[in-house]
């Protein structure tokens, strides 16, 4: 093998070298992309479901009881797109929001559990299901 013969290997197994890393930086950038916009569509639900809670509390620091409703509690913000529903169970006063997805037929629940301290005052704490670690919203990051 002379010389140039070599040159022409060296240069043939460079280019499939950066052929390799740059399918994975590609995939690595995608994968970080797909996790970034489903963050960013999950967000707002976990946003809205805070806003739900600030109600729910306020409704009971006033009537020193759980509404039986959202409505009851004077919540009625314009529901965000990526909100499919928003439900608020009476007895045990869990806001249960079902997150609207753009792809496939799963299903993501955002749980906003209540409870109580020691002064009576409502704790919240956030649960969510169906999701992919890396792509939960902030507040359900425990």
């Amino acid at each position: 093998m002379n010389n140039s013969e070599k040159k022409g290997k060296n240069w043939l197994v460079r280019i499939i070298v950066v052929v390799i890393v740059g399918f994975i930086f590609l995939d690595y950038v995608s994968n970080f992309y797909n996790i970034s916009q489903e963050r960013a569509m999950r967000e707002p639900a976990a946003e809205y479901g805070t806003r739900a809670t600030e109600s729910v509390t306020q409704f009971y620091n006033d009537h020193q009881r759980l509404p039986k409703s959202l409505e009851e509690a004077k919540f009625n913000l314009v529901v965000p797109s990526r909100v499919k529903e928003i439900l608020l169970g009476s007895k045990d006063g869990v806001i249960t929001i079902t997150v609207k997805l753009p792809y496939g037929s799963g299903k993501e629940i955002i749980q906003i559990v209540s409870s109580f301290d020691e002064n009576k005052q409502i704790v919240w704490k956030y649960s969510c299901q169906g999701m992919r670690e890396t792509s939960l919203p902030r507040q359900c990051k425990h």
